[in-house]
């Protein structure tokens, strides 16, 4: 994988978990952030509890440090806009949370990432 692409887990409601709508999001947002689709990892999940807030969309995403503030902007803003647009989900029940990887902090296919 590449070490700037993006990491999301997304706690979605089952009725937005439609495989072709995330991967055509998959697809637009690559495009938009200069990204190949193969480096983007978007794990859908539907089978959870939630107490207290609701979101029919809850998704995190992991970043290297490497990205600058403005282009973690960039990265959510277009992010929220695909999944309204893409997928349907009004973006009053959407939330996005960023979270910065440390070089170091990352093993993929048994190397360890740094940068």
């Amino acid at each position: 994988m590449y070490i700037n692409a993006p990491l999301l887990t997304c706690y979605v409601s089952e009725k937005y978990a439609e495989p072709a709508d995330w991967n055509r999001l998959v697809k637009a947002w690559s495009i938009l952030n200069r990204l190949r689709p193969a480096d983007i990892n978007i794990v859908l999940l539907t089978d959870y509890l939630t107490a207290g807030a609701h979101y029919s969309l809850r998704a995190e995403i992991n970043l290297p440090t490497l990205w600058p503030s403005e282009g973690i902007k960039q990265l959510q803003k277009s992010f929220l806009e695909l999944v309204q647009d893409i997928v349907g989900i009004p973006e009053e029940d959407v939330f996005i949370m960023t979270q910065r990887v440390e070089s170091g902090h990352v093993m993929d296919r048994g190397k360890l990432e740094e940068w």
